[in-house]
């Protein structure tokens, strides 16, 4: 089961509050720990880093814990770049 609303919202608003890159994906890594979380999840969470490197890292981090993985397609439209789309394909491809 994904990471309830309420836990989210707390995520998010943590994530969102970092000013660095690597503070925010030191706070994805310790929720991955413990958590689980749908793929409208990650597309809110790609959504908070201001470079694809840090968004692609998330995936990377949190992808392995998605329950809906069937939905991995919402996952690469929240990217803009082609090549950040198929770097994300490949990590989902990955889990295959």
């Amino acid at each position: 089961m994904a990471m309830s609303d309420i836990d989210f919202q707390q995520l998010y608003a943590s994530v969102k509050d970092e000013t660095y890159e690597s503070d925010q994906l030191s706070i994805i890594e310790i929720s991955a720990r413990y958590n689980f979380f749908s793929i409208n999840q990650l597309v809110r969470l790609v959504e908070l880093f201001a470079f694809s490197n840090g968004q692609i890292e998330m995936v990377r981090i949190l992808y392995p814990n998605v329950v809906d993985k069937y939905n991995a397609h919402q996952l690469i439209n929240a990217f803009t770049y082609s090549t950040d789309k198929e770097t994300v394909k490949g990590i989902i491809d990955s889990f295959r």
